[in-house]
């Protein structure tokens, strides 16, 4: 039988890492601010709200030149 909540959360993971994946190729090694709002933007158009503090987190690894991975 299928996990459904593992499926779910590995279907979000997949969603946002591929959002963090995107705004690191166009937007790696700018102000925080305008990576955090890249990001926003990019999980709005899918129609997902996100945490801040992960949205944060991941505009400072980007902003830096760094791949953000969630784990």
């Amino acid at each position: 039988m299928i996990d459904l909540e593992a499926e779910i959360r590995r279907f979000v993971r997949v969603r946002y890492q591929s959002v963090f994946d995107h705004v690191h190729r166009t937007h790696a090694r700018r102000p925080v601010p305008i990576v955090r709002q890249a990001i926003l933007d990019e999980l709005r158009r899918l129609g997902t709200t996100p945490r801040m503090e992960l949205v944060d987190t991941a505009a400072e690894f980007i902003s830096s030149g760094g791949r953000f991975e969630l784990r």
